[in-house]
């Protein structure tokens, strides 16, 4: 398991147990992820003007390369917009992603 604090483009005021965020860069390749997470019950998506969704979320999300037929470079690229959560899964076809309230 890995906790990551990557590059946010705001500043949240750092995780928490119940919310996490996850910052999507706002480009053809990584849109099947807006568009899953838009399926997930209690999923917040809010586009910014600076080029990413901000995708937040009160409980784990789950996401799976070939539902979305993501080809393998661009799903190890998944967390290159940043985040403020906890990687508790992350797979060659599944990642799932929490909130933390653990020092980074």
């Amino acid at each position: 398991m890995s906790n990551f604090k990557i590059g946010c483009p705001e500043a949240d005021g750092g995780p928490s147990a119940a919310i996490h965020y996850n910052y999507v860069l706002d480009v053809n390749e990584f849109l099947p992820i807006v568009e899953t997470a838009r399926k997930i019950p209690g999923v917040t998506i809010i586009k910014s003007d600076k080029g990413y969704y901000k995708v937040t979320s009160p409980s784990e999300i789950v996401l799976n390369r070939k539902a979305m037929n993501m080809k393998p470079a661009v799903w190890y690229g998944l967390f290159t917009g940043g985040m403020n959560g906890e990687i508790a899964e992350f797979g060659r076809e599944e990642v799932r992603v929490i909130g933390t309230n653990r020092p980074l």
